[in-house]
């Protein structure tokens, strides 16, 4: 996940989130690598964020149209990236410093529901 690694990927010295976007909200490739996650960043985050939540919910429409044994993976991956995405939204769109991530116990709390989506088909 693109959006869960921003703090890792800068460490290695690379930024994978869109050029022009970083612009259009006004920052730099400088404030990212200083970690400033201020109004602009947190504003860039919450429109990266419900990108991704749209494709998500498109890609979710495309699930029922896989092969019925390869449904439920592709839907538990959809609900468990969806998930990170909350919690980047709980660390405050600190993603420099704060990993989200879910816990063994949430992914496997989340599994059941998917799996029953993924039957739906």
């Amino acid at each position: 996940n693109i959006l869960r690694d921003v703090g890792e990927d800068l460490e290695r010295g690379r930024i994978y989130l869109p050029q022009d976007e970083i612009k259009a909200f006004g920052l730099t490739d400088e404030d990212l690598f200083a970690c400033r996650v201020d109004n602009r960043y947190k504003e860039f985050m919450r429109f990266q964020i419900q990108r991704a939540r749209d494709y998500y919910k498109v890609a979710e429409e495309g699930v029922r149209m896989l092969h019925p044994s390869a449904r439920f993976a592709v839907q538990a991956s959809l609900d468990l990236y969806s998930r990170i995405l909350n919690v980047l939204e709980r660390n405050d769109y600190d993603n420099f410093r704060k990993r989200a991530f879910t816990t063994k116990f949430e992914k496997l709390s989340i599994l059941p529901n998917s799996f029953l989506k993924a039957q739906k088909g």
